[in-house]
């Protein structure tokens, strides 16, 4: 019976390295930092009123240039499209 718990054990141990070795080598979504540059969503103060807008221009460029960086960095990726509110003008800041 010892030596049934000892395979066991060994086995884990072999389980355990395979899920560590799995695991470093797994990509992340975690975001990377970056460096602090203006917010797509513009907000004005007008006394006790504040008004946030959205600078559309400013948010499809910077999709943009992220798409292109996304297509050079990862051959899987075939096409990126972009839909919704965005796409068809009608955004609003959140």
């Amino acid at each position: 019976m010892a030596s049934r718990a000892q395979d066991w054990l060994d086995q884990a141990w072999r389980d355990l390295e395979h899920a560590r070795a799995a695991m470093a080598n797994r990509p992340t979504t975690t975001r990377r930092p970056t460096a602090d540059k203006p917010s797509a969503v513009r907000r004005r103060s007008f006394g006790s009123v504040q008004i946030a807008f959205l600078d559309r221009e400013m948010a499809i460029t910077e999709l943009t240039e992220a798409a292109h960086r996304l297509l050079d960095q990862d051959d899987r990726v075939i096409a990126i499209g972009l839909f919704g509110s965005l796409a068809r003008g009608d955004a609003l800041p959140s």
